[in-house]
Formats: C-alpha cells, sequence, structure tokens
C-alpha cells in the first residue's frame, strides 16, 4: 500500500522528514502544514492516510478524523524524540456476552462429556 503522507510539524522537523521521504519508493510526501494551521481540511484535500505530528500537536485533534477516514493512521512523536505512538483503527472482535442471556442469571457450568478421559498421575 502506498503512502499518502501529510507532515504536521514545526519547520526543521518537518524539513528533515521530507528529506528522508523524498527517496522512499512506497511514500508520496502529499503536505505539509505548521501546528496549529486546518488539520482537516488538509487530509480531507490531500487525501492523506498516514499522518506524521509533531508532539505540539493534540492526539485528540489529529486522531479525530479516524471517524471520517477509517483508513488514517498517525505517527505522534514527542517533541525530544524519545518516544513516538502509531494511532490507527483496526477491527477486533470481543465477547460481550452470550446472546439472548440477561445479565443477572448465571451461566451455566459446562458439562463434561463422558468420552473424556481423566488425567494420569505424573508420576513426581
Amino acid at each position: 500500500m502506498r503512502r499518502r503522507v501529510l507532515l504536521v510539524m514545526q519547520r526543521l522537523p518537518r524539513d528533515i522528514f521530507k528529506r528522508v521521504l523524498t527517496d522512499a519508493k512506497d511514500v508520496e510526501l502529499v503536505g505539509e502544514l505548521a501546528s496549529g494551521d486546518d488539520i482537516a481540511a488538509k487530509v480531507h484535500e490531500t487525501r492523506a492516510n498516514f499522518i506524521i505530528a509533531g508532539s505540539g500537536e493534540d492526539a485528540s485533534a489529529v486522531t479525530s478524523f479516524f471517524h471520517d477516514y477509517g483508513e488514517l493512521e498517525v505517527l505522534a512523536i514527542e517533541e525530544d524524540g524519545d518516544r513516538a505512538f502509531i494511532y490507527r483503527l483496526a477491527p477486533s472482535r470481543s465477547t460481550i456476552r452470550p446472546a439472548g442471556r440477561r445479565r443477572d442469571t448465571p451461566s451455566r457450568p459446562r458439562s463434561r462429556s463422558s468420552s473424556a478421559s481423566p488425567k494420569a498421575p505424573t508420576g513426581r
């Protein structure tokens, strides 16, 4: 998958990332913004699917686009460069409770099959 990258950070780190990303074959730099600019409009305009943001950006502001752009990923890098976080939507499956069972109804223990053999002693 080709990454359409939008850089959202101050000028110096943005220039460094531009140099690094220029030679990447699977990356297309589609835009750049200084902190505080209208990120939503730029994501819509460029159809970016990957944002690299400096830590000055509010993560909730950057990740708020997931509702409209589910394929969007965000790499947020802390100002000192010591830590970075990746934000992405990922399909997942969780069991909430069996369908049709009321919350106050205790679950029944599973019965063992008559063909199950008892465990053999370990001889320790």
